[in-house]
């Protein structure tokens, strides 16, 4: 079975998302028995339960923007990240459509301070079919 590019990073997202929830969520989900009321574990009144305070720190992450052709739309929602302090850094990736690429640069830093970066990644078609012309803009978060 041949996965495209784009399939391939929509898969490696969802791993990525997946893994993400499986941490965050297995504090969240240890039921201990007993009343809500009761300080105790299972009526048990030699084995006293205790709530945890600790909170989970969201340390940061990325997330794909595809472009095939020139997006308004899409742009401004980069845009809007960036205003808002809610980017660390951006990465534009392209293969065959280095115009789109370049485009997509300029509409950006034009309308922010934001330093962009390009990445050529040149793909050969062997056991994969690439769509060659597609743009891949990686947003990195800021949480701070």
């Amino acid at each position: 079975m041949r996965l495209t590019f784009k399939l391939k990073l929509i898969l490696l997202g969802v791993v990525f998302f997946a893994v993400y929830r499986m941490v965050y969520s297995v504090g969240n989900s240890i039921d201990v028995p007993g009343n809500s009321n009761d300080n105790y574990a299972n009526n048990d009144k030699n084995i006293p339960c205790v709530e945890s305070k600790v909170t989970p720190h969201v340390v940061g992450g990325w997330y794909p923007v595809f472009f095939e052709s020139y997006s308004e739309n899409k742009i401004n929602q980069i845009i809007t990240t960036i205003k808002e302090g809610r980017a660390a850094k951006i990465v534009i990736s392209f293969d065959q459509n280095k115009s789109l690429a370049i485009k997509i640069k300029t509409a950006i830093e034009s309308k922010t301070n934001f330093m962009v970066e390009l990445s050529h990644v040149a793909h050969k078609d062997d056991t994969a079919q690439y769509n060659h012309m597609l743009v891949v803009v990686t947003v990195w978060n800021n949480y701070n």
